[in-house]
C-alpha cells in the first residue's frame, strides 16, 4: 500500500510517499525513470531557447556584437569587428525593450543561469542552481497569473444578456432589425435588442438607468450562438 502526503504551499508543495514492505520492490525500480539534475536542467534550457526562438531572440547565454553590421549575434567575433558583448538577459531590456520579469526576461535569465552554472566552481556553481530553481518557480507562478488574467478578462467582457438572447434563436437572421425590435424581461433588467447592419445592439435598462451595448455578427455567433447550436445538436442525438 503506498500512503501519499501532501505538504507546504502552492508553488513549493511537496509529495511524501510512504510504501509498505510489499510495495517497495516496484518503488525501487521507478527511482531509475526519475530524469537525473544535468537532464533537468538541459530540459529547462531546451524549453527557454525554444520559447525565445518563436520571438526570433537568440538563445545563447552572451552576445556579441557586430561592428560592421551593428547586430548581436552568438558567434564569438574578432578584436577588428567587435563592437562589444552583454548577457542574453540585459539584452532584452536593454536592445529589445522588453520589461523585466516578462517570460522573455525569464527564459534569457534561465539560460545565463545555467550557463554560470556549468562555468563555476564551488559557491558561485550553488548560487547559480539555486537562481535557476527560483527561476522555475517564477516562471510557472506568472504563467498561472497571466491565466487567471484571461480567464478573469473573459468572463468580464462577456455580454450576459447575449447569453439570454442565443437560447431564444437559432440563427442571426431572428434577431429583429430596429423597427420591431425584440423586448425581454428578466430579474436583472428590461431589455431591447434589434440588429443593424452587422451588429446586435441591446438597450438595457435596471435601477442604474439605462444603456446601450452591442456585439459583432462575428463575436455573437462564435461566442453565443455556436455554442448553443452545437449543445443543442449534441441533445438530439
Amino acid at each position: 500500500m503506498v500512503v501519499r502526503k501532501e505538504s507546504g504551499r502552492q508553488y513549493s508543495k511537496v509529495v511524501v510517499e510512504t510504501f509498505s514492505v510489499n510495495d517497495f520492490a516496484q518503488a525501487y525500480a521507478e527511482l531509475g525513470t526519475v530524469k537525473p539534475f544535468r537532464q533537468r536542467v538541459d530540459d529547462v534550457v531546451a524549453s527557454a531557447r525554444a520559447f525565445l526562438a518563436e520571438r526570433g531572440i537568440p538563445g545563447c547565454a552572451q552576445l556579441y556584437k557586430s561592428r560592421q553590421i551593428g547586430e548581436y549575434g552568438c558567434k564569438k567575433l574578432d578584436a577588428r569587428d567587435s563592437g562589444g558583448f552583454c548577457t542574453l538577459d540585459i539584452f532584452v531590456i536593454r536592445h529589445l525593450g522588453l520589461k523585466r520579469d516578462s517570460f522573455e526576461h525569464i527564459a534569457a535569465r534561465v539560460i545565463v543561469a545555467a550557463d554560470a552554472m556549468q562555468r563555476r566552481e564551488g559557491e558561485h556553481a550553488l548560487e547559480a542552481a539555486f537562481e535557476l530553481g527560483t527561476l522555475e518557480i517564477l516562471s510557472r507562478a506568472y504563467a498561472k497569473e497571466s491565466r487567471e488574467a484571461r480567464e478573469r478578462g473573459g468572463k468580464e467582457k462577456r455580454r450576459w444578456w447575449a447569453d439570454v438572447l442565443a437560447p431564444l434563436i437559432t440563427c442571426w437572421e431572428d434577431i429583429p432589425e430596429s423597427y420591431a425590435p425584440m423586448e425581454i424581461e428578466t430579474d436583472q433588467a428590461y431589455l431591447t435588442i434589434y440588429r443593424d447592419g452587422d451588429q446586435v445592439f441591446c438597450k438595457i435598462k435596471d435601477d442604474r438607468g439605462e444603456r446601450t451595448q452591442k456585439l459583432k455578427r462575428s463575436t455573437f455567433e462564435k461566442r453565443y450562438l455556436q455554442p448553443i447550436s452545437k449543445k443543442a445538436g449534441q441533445q438530439r442525438r
